[in-house]
């Protein structure tokens, strides 16, 4: 259960064909908040390709609660939440990975890759 635990949560890059990059959490510039980032991010992957996905910690706090949201039945047991695909003004998340550590999450900033 996520219940705001953000260590059970995984993000994984979903802007890349094969979802295997861990997104990591950077401070941003002076000033900015911290994000959630591909590796790629800076750093090219092994393609050349740089990455923008990137998540705030805004929409990163709303996927946590939609999970929590969703994770509990109305019974109180907990749901199996693989294949669940949740969605907000451009970022897509979809569970990949539930046991007993928590949820592999892929991860998609429409609006941020397209730039």
């Amino acid at each position: 259960m996520v219940n705001g635990d953000w260590s059970k949560v995984t993000l994984i890059c979903g802007n890349h064909e094969e979802p295997v990059y861990e997104m990591e959490l950077k401070q941003g510039r002076a000033g900015m908040s911290v994000f959630y980032c591909c590796p790629c991010y800076q750093s090219p992957d092994q393609n050349g390709r740089k990455c923008n996905n990137r998540l705030n910690i805004v929409d990163y706090e709303w996927m946590l609660n939609t999970l929590y949201d969703e994770s509990i039945s109305e019974e109180g047991s907990e749901v199996n939440l693989i294949g669940l695909k949740i969605e907000k003004r451009g970022v897509e998340c979809q569970v990949i990975g539930q046991d007993e550590k928590g949820y592999k999450v892929v991860m998609k900033n429409n609006k941020a890759v397209r730039n």
